[in-house]
């Protein structure tokens, strides 16, 4: 059990003049402008088979706006389930707030994988508030969420609320992920290895179908012990990937986005340097860029960076490339110099 006071016990307010200054001491007063907080709160704890449980209550007291709030833990075998709710008003005015509730089941511990559902509720409307669930497994995560809102339709003006639209609970967005990262360490007695990571994300909007977007991350390190580590990294991103998916039954709108609609052909057409207008028009951007190099000197790091981003400047993309140099004495971290170019700006440091 913790009981926790905190204010202004006495304090000096000006009353006097520039020319002739002069302060007064206020002594505390028994209302919220003189308290930060004032609580009192128990906490239960348990092991049960290994397993914790856990049991809050904080009660905020007056002068403070009185309220109480518990959250609550509890695990059996495999499976995590916790709960939160709050009573804001404590009396005949009082408010119930949102009920959250989430549970976890781990299926598969070597393999990262779980499935989880949760939900908020709104007992003072007695309705759901939000609504999710997703499933994880060896790198491969799915979600889906529901959310509370008012549901957007499409003009050739582009997406609106209609005045007449009511807040219900409608599916809100849906995504796909793969984060995974291949490793080999012993090569040539442990002095090589290398590994590759993959990171693709797939952002799929319910409501607004043309926010939906497809981001790639795509790493690649190489390590000589004691020596040299090279890393390579790229990013690009599809911000009309709804394109692919328009021509569905499910997907009755007024408006068809322009462009390639095969998801492979427009992927190999980001690839068609030897066609300009291809490649142009394909949906897939690329980000940036980055080479990354550190050199092992003893006692010293050499480090080089080097990125490449396009940008907009008058409405033609250009690549931007900065390059970062940094040497550093490891015994004094502090003792560096590094060496930086941006847009034709050089920083030495």
């Amino acid at each position: 059990m913790q009981y926790n006071v905190k204010g202004v016990l006495l304090k000096t307010v000006f009353s006097g003049t520039g020319s002739q200054p002069q302060w007064d001491i206020e002594t505390s007063q028994w209302n919220k402008d003189y308290f930060d907080s004032h609580q009192f709160s128990i906490n239960i704890a348990a092991s049960i088979m290994d397993l914790a449980q856990n049991l809050n209550i904080t009660m905020d007291l007056p002068p403070k706006d009185t309220s109480i709030s518990a959250n609550a833990t509890f695990r059996i075998w495999r499976t995590v389930t916790t709960m939160s709710g709050k009573i804001s008003n404590l009396g005949p005015q009082q408010i119930f707030e949102l009920f959250s509730f989430k549970e976890t089941l781990n299926f598969d511990t070597d393999r990262a994988g779980l499935l989880q559902v949760s939900f908020t509720y709104d007992p003072e409307k007695k309705e759901f508030r939000s609504a999710s669930s997703s499933i994880a497994w060896n790198g491969f995560s799915a979600t889906f969420v529901a959310s509370y809102l008012k549901r957007y339709e499409l003009n050739e003006n582009g997406w609106f609320i209609p005045n007449d639209a009511e807040e219900k609970i409608y599916p809100s967005s849906f995504s796909l992920e793969y984060n995974k990262t291949f490793k080999r360490d012993s090569l040539k007695d442990d002095k090589l290895s290398f590994s590759l990571s993959l990171h693709p994300t797939f952002n799929f909007n319910l409501q607004r179908y043309t926010y939906s977007r497809f981001s790639f991350v795509l790493g690649f390190t190489f390590k000589i012990r004691d020596f040299l580590d090279i890393t390579f990294s790229s990013t690009s991103e599809n911000t009309v990937v709804f394109r692919y998916f328009q021509d569905i039954p499910i997907f009755d709108l007024p408006i068809k986005l322009p462009g390639e609609k095969n998801f492979f052909i427009d992927l190999l057409n980001s690839l068609r340097f030897d066609n300009d207008m291809l490649r142009r028009d394909s949906g897939f951007k690329l980000k940036s860029f980055d080479v990354n190099l550190v050199h092992y000197l003893g006692d010293w790091n050499a480090s080089l960076n080097i990125k490449l981003s396009p940008y907009l400047e008058n409405r033609v993309y250009l690549f931007n490339t900065q390059i970062s140099f940094m040497i550093q004495w490891l015994p004094l971290a502090e003792i560096k110099s590094e060496i930086q170019h941006d847009k034709d700006i050089w920083t030495f440091k």
